[in-house]
């Protein structure tokens, strides 16, 4: 169950568009209070057997073979865990911008190994994680990682601007996403949701849910990962 407090009613537009949900048995009880949009959604994925999960008979002009939408969102039945990606797979480019509305693609970290953060405003667990990817960045961010937050909101820098500089988060660096691209080329259940990306832009791991990223089991495999694609 997710408990969605204070949110917009374009917020919850934007929860049921996500590619997850529309594949599931998703029932929404919404009580308007002076103008706000309380929303409780119980959520019940279907999701394919172990069996069934498999890459796409799609590859890329490089020949890396498309992400699975089925084989990521298993990590729904392992909420909080890096489950690491083989071999590594390639989704379609988001379509994103800055807060300032300038189109940007991720090829513009092409090089380093980055950590996408899909997440929102009117996301409780997506907050509670906030910070510590913020620490994250701190511990790790260098010439080879960055982490790279891209904002679900409908409202765009109207709605994160004013989050972020109330929390005095920094160091991220934070994307605009209002149309859901991100979430569709992701294969999203849900957020928040966390895909790792090699030099190459190329998935080879994934987190489902909100986690503790200050954990030293977390940042140990995260600096392995980093390693060795960097080689």
């Amino acid at each position: 169950m997710l408990l969605v407090e204070e949110a917009e009613e374009e917020d919850v537009v934007m929860m049921l568009r996500l590619p997850g949900w529309n594949t599931a048995k998703t029932k929404v009880r919404a009580l308007r209070t002076a103008g706000t949009l309380r929303a409780i959604l119980t959520i019940t994925a279907t999701l394919a057997t172990p069996q069934a999960v498999r890459a796409e008979q799609i590859v890329s002009t490089d020949g890396t073979p498309a992400c699975s939408a089925e084989a990521d969102k298993m990590g729904i039945r392992m909420l909080g865990v890096l489950m690491e990606t083989t071999p590594p797979c390639r989704h379609d480019a988001p379509q994103v911008t800055d807060r300032a509305g300038q189109p940007v693609s991720l090829d513009l970290w092409r090089g380093k190994v980055i950590l996408v953060n899909l997440w929102a405003t009117w996301c409780q667990p997506c907050l509670k994680e906030m910070p510590s990817l913020m620490d994250l960045q701190r511990t790790l961010g260098s010439e080879r990682f960055q982490v790279v937050a891209i904002s679900q909101d409908l409202g765009g820098a109207r709605q994160v601007d004013p989050y972020l500089a109330r929390n005095a988060l920094t160091g991220l660096d934070v994307l605009l996403d209002p149309k859901g691209s991100a979430g569709k080329a992701f294969h999203a259940p849900g957020l928040p949701v966390s895909i790792l990306l090699d030099p190459q832009g190329r998935q080879i791991a994934r987190l489902t849910g909100e986690a503790d990223w200050t954990s030293p089991k977390i940042v140990d495999r995260l600096k392995e990962l980093i390693n060795a694609a960097s080689r």
